[in-house]
């Protein structure tokens, strides 16, 4: 998949959360930046204190790509909780560009076991505007993770984490795991 970036756009603000979708997504973009090298890509952390799992792991992952594609990723950590919408027009009023985010299809049939107050399932609403981009929103975990395959990068796959809870071993009930779950069944994987 190689990621439509409009002619204008120059400054790419990624919502990241070091999960399968934000990370193939910041993947796609550094390639796509390869192509066009005045592109700024620029990464935020929504509620993620620097204490927690959630953060280191968000911290391995761009460390692993700085290395790969041989550039300094610029990423900025809010502790405070948003909603997406929210958040991209908080970006928006301060700098320009587009907001990318990994939002998927939400697959109506998994029925979590542990819920996650206010979060699970996940509810998709409307972009912010025209600048805010969500490339996977009529998308599957499976078609997601089928990017890792095409693109040969299983070891990033293995280091995101999907999980509604901040623990070091996903706890296999919530909606974001079973539907992780689901996709790497769908596409044959075990990890």
């Amino acid at each position: 998949m190689s990621l439509y970036i409009s002619e204008d756009c120059n400054k790419i603000h990624l919502l990241f959360s070091g999960g399968a979708d934000s990370t193939i997504l910041l993947y796609l973009l550094l390639l796509e930046q390869q192509k066009k090298p005045e592109l700024e890509i620029k990464c935020y952390g929504l509620m993620m204190p620097k204490l927690t799992i959630k953060f280191s792991r968000c911290i391995s992952i761009l460390n692993v790509l700085e290395q790969r594609f041989k550039t300094k990723i610029i990423f900025k950590n809010f502790d405070k909780q948003f909603i997406l919408r929210e958040f991209a027009q908080l970006i928006l009023s301060v700098e320009p560009g587009y907001v990318y985010s990994g939002c998927n299809k939400v697959l109506e049939f998994l029925e979590p076991i542990n819920y996650i107050e206010g979060d699970t399932p996940p509810v998709r609403g409307h972009p912010f505007n025209e600048f805010h981009i969500r490339p996977f929103i009529n998308m599957d975990k499976a078609e997601i993770i089928s990017y890792y395959i095409q693109h040969n990068v299983l070891d990033l796959l293995n280091m995101t984490h999907s999980c509604g809870y901040d623990m070091e071993t996903p706890c296999n009930g919530c909606y974001f795991c079973l539907e992780r779950g689901w996709g790497l069944q769908k596409c044959g994987i075990t990890l």
